[in-house]
């Protein structure tokens, strides 16, 4: 298989449940890790841990270089014009990706080499910064650009169960927090790695005559000053609770923002297979298209963004205890502040990622990261040295907030973003419904993880039936979306056997 025309972009609906399954993967795979090294590494070890990961990321921003949603924009559009395109355009990204990153493992090196800081544990800093070298080979944004969605997910599956066994079967003590940042890294090489052998299935041959690599710096350093600015006010926060704070309050942080980001990556990966589709159709000038993509998943994200930030907030006790242990009690808090990351960060992909760069709009999602920073840094600066990880938590709410808010501003400026009448009141009342069902399981005295299971099970089906019986328009669609996939697969597979 060498050519363009061999693989064949896949439904939306088909690439919206593999990224799920991807985005979920990448959420559960740190999260059941987590969770089983609570109880062994204890607040402190992990917080210690979590510090180290959170100085190497900040490196691993400057080697991406904003490359990877570059990659995925152009890549898309390369597709349209054919097979020899793709591998100019993806040889160019390469290489930019390769200097930048070989640039920054250099300054990692001496960072951590001549500063006292990073003396008192320098092999684990050692470790972490494996992921850096990584990035070398991290090219994710291909088959993103080429919608192979399903590929990924079974991929980064494979690896996911292989790490955790690793994990299981060696970290047994408090001073095998070293193992558990080494399985870490591995599991990110594993997948880099497993790319690049797949990399000629599609025909990309790296290309050294032809290429117009200045043509890509200009746009990836705007995206990289993009990327730096969401990364400044997301890792800051972690690197700001560590200093002002302690290493167990960086647990506590760290730990409630993973579960918080389970529910807004795996729901807003259905928008996350937009970018490509969208780029394509910007390309061929299917403006109506774009809208209608648009519209449809700004819907499906608040239906199911409305409902889960509420029911995070009620059962944050039990999840706290059932996930990481007694230990991490006081994290209690911390969660349900951060529950409200889910009405804020869960639309900024969306209005951001998805829609300002589709449509070249990368100067106003840098103006909108850039304001979010600066209000995170100083609301950090007053609110961790009194509050710890419940004020980071409350920086993190607020200044992402004000990012979704100015990048809906932005997005509305380019296509027009409106809601189905009657969506607003149907949700409304199913959400109350769960609400009330949700309270009252939580007054049954049985053990935690019996009750958190309740809760859940509760929460969902009862904002289902009560959508189904108001016939919530979004509900119907995506029914709808579902049954015209299966149905789609089913005539396929019916071709393919007359063929």
């Amino acid at each position: 298989m060498t050519g363009d025309q061999d693989v064949k972009p896949s439904s939306l609906v088909r690439n919206s449940f593999f990224n799920v399954c991807y985005q979920l993967l990448n959420v559960i795979f740190p999260l059941v890790s987590a969770a089983y090294v609570a109880r062994i590494l204890l607040p402190a070890g992990m917080g210690h841990v979590a510090m180290a990961q959170n100085w190497a990321q900040y490196f691993v921003v400057l080697a991406a270089l904003g490359i990877p949603n570059q990659g995925i924009r152009e890549i898309s559009k390369a597709r349209i014009r054919g097979s020899s395109e793709v591998s100019k355009v993806f040889s160019e990204l390469f290489f930019t990706n390769a200097f930048a990153t070989i640039s920054s493992c250099i300054i990692y090196f001496i960072v951590i080499k001549y500063s006292s800081f990073f003396h008192d544990d320098f092999s684990l800093y050692i470790i972490v910064g494996l992921s850096i070298v990584f990035n070398f080979i991290n090219v994710d944004w291909f088959y993103q650009g080429y919608e192979q969605f399903d590929f990924i997910a079974v991929r980064s599956f494979i690896i996911k169960i292989c790490s955790l066994a690793a994990l299981l079967l060696t970290v047994h003590s408090q001073n095998d927090y070293r193992l558990y940042a080494l399985i870490n890294v591995a599991a990110v090489g594993c997948n880099s790695i497993w790319n690049c052998i797949h990399l000629p299935h599609y025909g990309i041959r790296l290309r050294f005559n032809g290429l117009q690599i200045s043509k890509q710096i200009k746009p990836v350093l705007l995206l990289f000053l993009t990327a730096a600015a969401i990364q400044l006010y997301t890792l800051m926060n972690t690197t700001l609770v560590g200093l002002l704070s302690s290493e167990s309050e960086v647990a506590y942080f760290q730990n409630s923002q993973k579960i918080v980001l389970i529910i807004i990556t795996v729901i807003a990966s259905i928008s996350g297979t937009l970018l490509p589709r969208l780029s394509a159709y910007l390309e061929q000038h299917y403006i109506e298209k774009c809208t209608s993509l648009v519209n449809k998943a700004f819907q499906i994200l608040l239906f199911l963004f409305l409902p889960m930030g509420i029911g995070l907030f009620l059962v944050s006790d039990d999840a706290i205890v059932v996930l990481y242990g007694s230990s991490f009690i006081p994290a209690i808090n911390t969660l349900r502040v951060s529950a409200f990351l889910i009405y804020t960060l869960g639309f900024s992909n969306l209005f951001g990622t998805q829609v300002l760069l589709t449509f070249g709009k990368e100067r106003q999602l840098f103006l909108s990261t850039l304001i979010g920073s600066i209000i995170s840094i100083g609301l950090c600066l007053v609110l961790i040295p009194q509050s710890g990880a419940v004020g980071a938590s409350w920086a993190s709410v607020i200044s992402e907030g004000v990012v979704t808010l100015l990048c809906f501003m932005f997005a509305k400026k380019i296509t027009p973003i409106h809601l189905n009448p009657g969506f607003l009141g149907k949700t409304s009342i199913a959400v109350v419904a769960m609400t009330l069902g949700v309270i009252a399981v939580r007054h049954l005295y049985v053990q935690s993880i019996a009750r958190l299971l309740l809760e859940v099970f509760t929460g969902i089906g009862i904002y289902i039936l009560i959508s189904f019986f108001v016939k919530n328009p979004t509900l119907q669609a995506m029914t709808n979306l579902v049954r015209s996939a299966l149905g789609k697969n089913r005539s396929n597979k019916h071709s393919q056997k007359g063929e």
